[in-house]
């Protein structure tokens, strides 16, 4: 399966990178291109020849970007002097039909957002019950609670050891999908992320039969500090008009280029970037996943996609998009 997604993503990308416009989008899926036929590499065992691989397409896109306005310059000055009109070529239906599919780049991002986006949309919004600030307590409470008993292990487990981590992991993905799909107080939607990141850790903690505290307290400080930082910037921008809805662009950033700085830190902080130590207890507690539990490695993959998504749209929506207060003079409709 490995090397069937690698060859696809191999071949499907070096077609969009031949028939792309722009130079950054021809380097983008070129490496796409290199990175499928490094999971082919991986698949086959050759896992030194991978490292190699990957530190060379690392230094070629990395040249090709610094030298590409030069290149660009020079084609430009070749063009204007020595221009020959291309030849009218007869193209076969095969030829074009692969064309048009790299142009529009096989359909990729209408195929992410009917087949990922909105489904995933729609469960979030079918959970809007979890927006009281009741349910808000109960739920870190409860997180809380199981943390403390999955640590202490002070419960008989015999008949839920199998089945508690996948409810707690449950529900830490729904109350991600609901922050997900969440468009009023972009506070609310980042308290959920850290209560999700609670439930989170609690169902690893069942699933394991011992865990080092140092290792929960890698992922923890790491989310924690993140969380702390966003919630005192979304305060900051709260206190400015009292209106940090997510049913909007809002692009605080033109008068809060700090603020959304520091907002663009715990939100990667939030989903394990290394900026924190969460990027290593992220990893550690993977381990205490095993190979055979596959609706826990689905439902935790899930929760840590959407962690990133959800983060990031509150990014986006606060600090993003047009300033909603237009200091320069526009043309109406009416004018």
């Amino acid at each position: 399966m490995i090397i069937v997604i690698g060859a696809v993503t191999a071949i499907a990308a070096t077609l969009i990178a031949r028939v792309q416009p722009t130079v950054k989008t021809q380097i983008a899926y070129s490496s796409a291109a290199q990175i499928g036929l490094m999971f082919i590499e991986v698949a086959i065992g050759w896992h030194w020849l991978v490292l190699v691989h990957f530190a060379g397409n690392a230094f070629l896109r990395t040249y090709q970007l610094l030298v590409s306005p030069s290149v660009l310059n020079y084609l430009v000055h070749h063009q204007y002097f020595h221009y020959i009109a291309p030849t009218q070529k007869p193209v076969s239906k095969l030829k074009a039909s692969f064309y048009m599919l790299g142009i529009k780049e096989w359909n990729l991002d209408s195929m992410m957002f009917t087949f990922l986006w909105s489904p995933f949309k729609w469960i979030g919004k079918q959970l809007q019950f979890l927006q009281s600030k009741i349910i808000i307590a109960i739920l870190t409470i409860i997180a809380v609670a199981m943390l403390v008993l999955g640590y202490t292990n002070q419960i008989d487990l015999s008949s839920l050891r199998a089945a508690l981590p996948v409810i707690l992991m449950s529900i830490a993905l729904a109350v991600i999908l609901f922050a997900f799909s969440y468009r009023r107080s972009a506070l609310t939607a980042w308290v959920y992320l850290l209560t999700a990141h609670l439930f989170i850790i609690a169902a690893v903690l069942f699933n394991a039969d011992h865990i080092y505290l140092i290792e929960i307290v890698f992922y923890v400080s790491g989310v924690l500090v993140a969380f702390v930082v966003g919630y005192f910037c979304l305060q900051k921008i709260k206190r400015i008009d009292n209106d940090i809805s997510l049913n909007q662009f809002h692009g605080y950033v033109y008068e809060q280029e700090t603020t959304g700085l520091w907002f663009l830190f715990a939100a990667i902080g939030m989903l394990g970037f290394p900026v924190t130590a969460a990027f290593i207890g992220i990893d550690v507690l993977f381990t205490y996943v095993h190979s055979n539990q596959l609706v826990l490695i689905g439902l935790m993959a899930l929760c840590l996609l959407f962690i990133e998504l959800s983060a990031f749209r509150i990014l986006l929506r606060i600090f993003m998009g047009p300033h909603k207060k237009l200091n320069h003079p526009v043309a109406f409709r009416s004018s």
